[in-house]
C-alpha cells in the first residue's frame, strides 16, 4: 500500500516521467482494495490479538501517513471511506486498552482538517464514515487537541457547520455527535473555542430570524464573529437554529460542570434564559419550534441542576432554620443563587404570554409541576411573592382554549394546594371562579379535573355564594393575570344582546334548539349534545360579513365561546327568542297562538310535575317510584329561553335605549298591535314560571316574576287565593337571597294595598337576617292565628309576653316565677278549620321554617321534638288539608343522626342512620343508591348531603383503608357530583362539617 501511494505521488507531481508508473486511478483503485482488505483483517483477528497494542499502533501511524499523503495530492471517495473506517476500528482497539496509549495525532488531526475544508460533493456514506472519525478522534484525543484544531474545524471554511442542513437522519445524527465531543471537552481553552465557534453560529442566524421579525434589538453572544460574512435565508436560519441550540445542550446536561457556570460567557443559563429572547413575543409566533428549543434546552439545564433550588439565596431567605428545612449551599452558589427567583419570573411570564406557543406552554406547566414537587419539603417559599406571581401565571394558562393546556395547568393547582398548608385568600378565590368557568367545559375530562381542584379549595371559599369575578390585591399579584378574560363572559353576553341579529339563525336551527328544550329531543349526530351545539353556533357565523372597524365590532361571543356550554346555551336560547321576535311568532311550532302555546304548554307540564310528585317524607325519589325525571337542563334552558323572550317582547313594542339592538319597523309595529295579548300570555305562565324556578334555585327569577304579578293587582290580574301564592313564593325566594329589607317591604305593601297583617312576613324577615330565635317564637304565634286555636301552647300566658330577645334561646323561656318551663310545641287543637288551601301553604311554609331554624341553631333536641309533634299532628288529621302541611319533610331518626354527626359522635350516627331508609351504611346497603336524575335542586341537595353524610360517617367508624371503595362509591353518585346548569352545586352550609374536616 506505501508502494502505491509513492507511485501516486510520482505521478501527479511529474517527477519521474521516465519511470514505468501505474495510472492515478489504478494506484487509488489499488490502495482502496488494499485498504478493505486490511480492514476485513483487523475485524478477524480483533479478538484473538487484544495485548499487541504496539502492533496496531505501529499500523495506525504508517496508515495515517499514507491515507493523509494520498488526500494530499488526490481526493477520491471509496477510498477515504475504506481509510476512515479502518482508522476508526484502530481508534477502538486502542481506547479499549487498560493501559495508557498516546497516539501522534498530528497526520491524524491534519489529515480530518484536510477532509473538512475539502470542497468536493460526496455522498451520505462518506459523510457517515468522517464524522464517526472525528467524533471518535475528539473523545480520543481530549485535552490533548489543540484549539487550531476545533477552529478549522468549526469555521465557516468546513462542511460541518453546512451539514446541520443535511437532510439525512444518519448523517445529522453523527454531525450533533461531533458538536456534542467538542462541548463535552474537559479543557478550558478547547471549551471556550468551541463554544465561541458554536455561538458565533448561532448569533448569526439568530440575528437572521430577528431581522425577519422587524425586532428592535439584535443578538450579541460574542465580541468578533467569524460567520459574519455568511449569508442564510430564514428557513436555512431556523433549521441551524434548532441544531445549534439543540448542541448545546451538552453543556446544559453537564452536571457538576463548574466550567459552564463560571468561565464560560455567556454561562448557560444567561444564553438560554435571557440572550436568545424567550419571552420576544414575535419569536414565539413566527418561530415556535425555535421558541419550544431554546425553552427544551434550558428545561434540561435546570432539570440537571436540580432548577437551582439547593443553591438559592431566595429560598435561604426564607426558610425557617427551625422548621426542619436545610438548605445545602453548593459549590457554586455565588453565581447560581439568583437563577431560581430568575426561573420563577420566567416562568411566569411565559405562562401569562397569550402568544406562547402551544408546546412551550406544556413545557412549562410540566416545568412548573416538576417545581411544585421539588420545593414539597420547602413550604415556606410558597409563601413568597415571586412563587405566587408563579402560581397566577398558572392561573392564567388555566384559561387557554386548549383542552391538553387546561388539564396541565389544574395538575399543577392542585398538586400546590395538596402541598401547601396557606395560600392568600384572593389567589383562593381566583381558583373558585376558575372552576366555576371550567365547570361549564364541555369536555368531561376538564369538568371532572377541576372538580376535583374545587374540592381541594378551604370550606370557606368553596361554599362562597356571593364572589365578584374580578378582585385585585394589594400587592399587585393578580396585575398579570387576565382580569378582562375573567369579567369577558358576562361583557360578552351584554354586548351580545346589545349587538343587532345577523339574520343567519333559520328555521332549522330554531327547530333543533326548540326541540331539546321542549321535547328532550336530543339530535342524531356524532360527537354528543357539546358538539352539535357548537356546530350550530359556528354554521350561523358569516365571517365575510364580519366589520372591520372597531366601532362596528363583531359579534363578541365569538372570541370567548369556544368550549364554554353555557355561553354556548345563552346564545342557542338568546337567537331562538329573537327569532320568534323577527318572525313576528310565525315560527316551526306554528302560528303566533300555537308558538305561545307550546311554550307555556312546557312551562306547566314541569309545574304539573310539581304537584303529582310532591311528597311529605322528603325522601329522594328514586328509579322504583316510576315517575319520569327530566334534567336540570333542560328546565333551566326553558327558563332562560323565557327569560329572553320576555326580553324581546318588551324592546319590540316598547324598545331599549342601549341594551337591546331595535328590531325592524314591521316587527315594533306587530308587537306594539298586540302588546296586550303578549302580556296576557305572560300574565297567565307567570305563576307557573315561579313555581319551577324556585325548584330550580333561582330565587331571582322568582322574585322579579313576583313583583311583577303584584304590579298588576289593582289591575285585577290576580284572582283568587293567587294573590297569596305570589307572595308565599316571593317571600320564600327572597328569604334564601337573604333579603329582609325586601321582605318588610312586602308586609307594609300588603298590609295597605291588601288591608292585611300577614305577620308570617314580618317572621320572615327575622329570618333573612339571621335573627332565628326571633323568627321561631314568631312564626309560632302565626301558627297559632293560622289555626284559629284556643290552646296552642301550655302557658297561654306566653303569647302576652314581650317579644323575646334574638339572642335568647326559645326552647328555654322563663316561667312569670322565673323557673324555667318547656314549651309545649303543638297541642291538639279543639276546631281545625283551615281557611283555603293556601293557608295550609302557609302553614307547612312556617313549619319548615321553624325546623330550619333549630337546625341552624344547632338545637337538635328541640328540632326533634319539634318534628315528632309535627308527625303526631298530621297523623291525627287524616284527611284534612293539614296533614301535608306539618311536615317538615325529615325523619326523626335522620335529624338525631345529624345531631351525633356534628357532636362528632359518629357511632350513634351510624345507628340512627341505619333506621332512616335509604341511609344505612351497613351490610348490603353500602352499595350505591341509584337515584334517578331530577331537574329539582331542592332533591339534588337533599341527596347528596345524605351521601356525604354517610361517607363521612363510614370513614369514622370504620377503617378508612378497607371501607375506602364503599365511600369512593357513595361520593362519586351523579346526585353528589350532579352538574347543574349554570354553576357547580356546592354545599349550602347547613351542617358545621369544618371542624370534623
Amino acid at each position: 500500500m506505501e508502494g502505491y501511494v509513492e507511485e501516486l505521488v510520482l505521478t501527479v507531481s511529474e517527477q519521474a516521467s521516465d519511470m514505468d508508473l501505474l495510472p492515478v486511478e489504478e494506484c487509488i483503485t489499488k490502495v482502496s482494495a488494499l485498504l478493505k482488505v486490511f480492514t476485513s483483517v483487523l475485524k478477524s483477528i480483533w479478538n484473538s490479538a487484544l495485548g499487541d497494542f504496539q502492533y496496531f499502533l505501529e499500523i495506525f501511524h504508517r496508515l495515517v501517513k499514507c491515507v493523509n499523503g494520498t488526500l494530499d495530492h488526490w481526493f477520491n471517495e471509496e477510498m477515504l471511506i475504506y481509510a476512515n473506517n479502518c482508522l476508526l476500528i484502530i481508534l477502538e482497539k486502542l481506547q479499549s486498552s487498560q493501559a495508557p496509549v498516546e497516539i501522534e495525532s498530528t497526520f491524524l488531526l491534519s489529515f480530518l482538517v484536510s477532509q473538512a475544508l475539502a470542497k468536493n460533493d460526496t455522498s451520505n456514506a462518506y459523510l457517515v464514515s468522517l464524522l464517526s472519525l472525528m467524533a471518535k478522534v475528539i473523545d480520543f484525543v481530549n485535552t490533548r487537541l489543540p484549539t487550531s484544531f476545533l477552529s478549522e474545524l468549526l469555521s465557516p471554511n468546513s462542511i460541518l457547520p453546512s451539514l446541520c442542513l443535511s437532510t439525512d437522519h444518519k448523517v445529522l445524527d453523527y454531525t450533533m455527535k461531533v458538536y456534542k465531543s467538542v462541548l463535552a471537552l474537559k479543557s478550558v481553552p478547547l471549551l471556550e473555542e468551541g463554544y465561541r465557534l458554536v455561538l458565533s453560529h448561532l448569533e448569526k442566524v439568530f440575528n437572521v430570524l430577528l431581522k425577519d421579525i422587524e425586532s428592535d434589538e439584535l443578538c450579541s453572544l460574542v465580541s468578533t464573529n467569524p460567520f459574519v460574512n455568511a449569508d442564510y435565508s430564514v428557513s436555512v436560519a431556523e433549521t441551524v437554529t434548532l441544531f445549534c441550540v439543540c448542541a448545546l445542550t451538552e453543556i446544559g446536561n453537564a452536571k457538576g460542570n463548574l466550567i459552564g457556570m463560571w468561565l464560560l460567557s455567556p454561562n448557560v443559563f444567561a444564553l438560554l434564559g435571557q440572550r436568545l429572547m424567550p419571552l420576544n413575543s414575535d419569536l414565539m409566533v413566527n418561530f415556535p419550534a425555535v421558541h419550544f428549543a431554546i425553552l427544551e434546552a434550558l428545561y434540561s439545564h435546570c432539570s440537571r441542576h436540580t432548577h437551582f433550588v439547593v443553591s438559592s439565596q431566595l429560598i435561604s431567605q426564607c426558610c425557617d432554620p427551625e422548621g426542619g428545612s436545610v438548605i445545602v449551599i453548593t459549590a457554586g452558589s455565588s453565581a447560581t443563587g439568583s437563577h431560581f427567583e430568575s426561573l420563577l419570573s420566567l416562568l411566569a411570564d411565559l405562562l401569562r404570554c397569550h402568544s406562547t406557543p402551544f408546546d412551550s406552554r406544556s413545557l412549562a406547566l410540566k416545568w412548573s409541576m416538576d417545581l411544585i414537587d421539588i420545593l414539597n419539603t420547602l413550604k415556606p417559599v410558597y409563601n413568597t411573592r415571586e412563587f405566587l406571581q408563579f402560581i397566577v401565571g398558572i392561573l392564567a394558562s388555566a384559561y387557554n382554549p386548549m383542552r391538553e393546556i387546561t388539564k396541565l395547568a389544574c395538575r399543577s393547582l392542585c398538586a400546590f394546594l395538596r402541598n401547601s398548608a396557606t395560600c392568600p385568600v384572593h389567589v383562593l378565590h381566583r381558583m373558585k371562579e376558575l372552576c366555576c368557568i371550567r365547570l361549564c367545559d364541555m369536555d368531561n375530562e376538564v369538568q371532572q379535573a377541576y372538580f376535583e381542584l374545587l374540592r381541594l379549595l378551604p370550606l370557606n371559599v368553596a361554599t362562597r355564594v356571593t364572589c365578584s369575578l374580578v378582585e385585585h390585591d394589594l400587592n399587585g399579584l393578580m396585575v398579570g393575570l387576565d382580569d378582562g378574560l375573567v369579567d369577558a363572559y358576562r361583557q360578552a353576553c351584554s354586548r351580545h344582546a346589545a349587538h343587532p341579529t345577523s339574520g343567519n339563525f333559520h328555521s332549522h336551527n330554531f327547530t333543533r334548539v326548540m326541540a331539546f328544550i321542549l321535547q328532550d329531543t336530543v339530535p342524531s349526530q356524532k360527537g354528543g349534545l357539546s358538539t352539535w351545539l357548537e356546530r350550530q353556533f359556528y354554521s350561523c357565523q358569516r365571517w365575510e360579513k364580519e366589520p372591520t372597524t372597531k366601532e362596528d365590532a363583531g359579534d363578541p361571543l365569538s372570541s370567548v365561546i369556544d368550549r364554554n356550554e353555557r355561553l354556548l346555551w345563552f346564545w342557542a336560547t338568546w337567537e331562538a327568542a329573537q327569532f320568534c321576535i323577527q318572525s313576528k311568532l310565525r315560527t316551526p311550532l306554528g302560528k303566533p297562538q300555537e308558538t305561545f302555546t307550546a311554550i307555556g304548554a312546557a312551562i306547566k307540564s314541569y309545574h304539573d310535575e310539581l304537584r303529582s310528585n310532591d311528597s311529605a317524607d322528603g325522601n329522594p325519589r328514586t328509579v322504583s317510584d316510576g315517575v319520569e325525571q327530566r334534567s336540570v337542563l333542560h328546565a333551566r334552558l326553558l327558563l332562560q329561553f323565557l327569560e329572553n323572550l320576555e326580553k324581546h317582547l318588551y324592546n319590540a313594542s316598547e324598545g331599549c335605549a342601549v341594551a337591546m339592538a331595535t328590531p325592524p319597523k314591521a316587527v315594533r309595529t306587530f308587537f306594539r298591535t298586540n302588546r296586550a295579548t303578549c302580556q296576557e300570555w305572560l300574565a297567565r305562565i307567570r305563576l307557573s314560571i315561579m313555581q319551577v324556578a324556585g325548584h330550580c334555585d333561582e330565587p331571582g327569577m322568582v322574585v322579579r316574576h313576583a313583583f311583577e304579578l303584584l304590579h298588576g293587582y289593582k289591575d285585577g290580574h290576580l284572582q283568587g287565593g293567587e294573590l297569596d301564592t305570589v307572595l308565599l313564593l316571593a317571600v320564600e325566594a327572597l328569604c334564601k337571597l337573604r333579603s329582609p329589607e325586601a321582605i318588610q317591604g312586602l308586609w307594609v305593601w300588603s298590609r295597605e294595598v291588601t288591608n292585611r297583617k300577614l305577620n308570617w312576613i314580618r317572621a320572615a324577615a327575622d329570618m333573612a337576617s339571621g335573627k332565628f330565635e326571633s323568627a321561631v317564637m314568631s312564626y309560632r304565634l302565626c301558627l297559632r292565628s293560622y289555626m284559629t286555636m284556643d290552646v296552642m301552647f301550655e302557658d297561654a300566658r306566653e303569647t302576652q309576653s314581650p317579644s323575646p330577645s334574638p339572642f335568647s334561646s326559645p326552647a328555654h323561656s322563663l316561667s312569670q316565677n322565673g323557673a324555667p318551663h318547656r314549651v309545649t310545641l303543638l297541642s291538639k287543637p279543639q276546631d281545625i278549620s283551615p281557611n283555603s288551601q293556601y293557608e295550609a301553604n302557609v302553614v307547612n311554609f312556617m313549619v319548615h321554617q321553624i325546623n330550619e331554624a333549630y337546625i341552624k341553631l344547632d338545637c337538635w333536641e328541640d328540632a326533634v321534638k319539634w318534628n315528632s309533634s309535627v308527625q303526631q299532628y298530621s297523623s291525627e288529621h287524616t284527611g284534612s288539608p293539614l296533614q301535608k302541611a306539618f311536615s317538615t319533610g325529615m325523619d326523626e331518626n335522620y335529624l338525631r343522626a345529624l345531631q351525633s354527626f356534628c357532636n362528632l359522635e359518629f357511632d350513634k350516627a351510624e345507628e340512627h342512620l341505619d333506621q332512616v331508609p335509604l341511609a344505612s351504611i351497613s351490610g348490603s346497603s353500602l352499595e350505591k343508591i341509584e337515584v334517578e336524575t331530577t331537574w329539582d335542586i331542592k332533591d339534588v341537595i337533599k341527596t347528596a348531603e345524605r351521601l356525604f353524610v354517610r361517607a363521612v360517617t363510614l370513614l369514622h367508624v370504620n377503617s378508612p383503608q378497607a371501607e375506602m371503595d364503599h365511600v369512593t362509591s357513595l361520593l362519586s353518585s351523579p346526585s353528589y357530583s350532579v352538574r347543574t346548569f349554570c354553576a357547580p352545586p356546592l354545599f349550602r352550609g347547613r351542617l358545621t362539617w369544618t371542624a370534623m374536616l
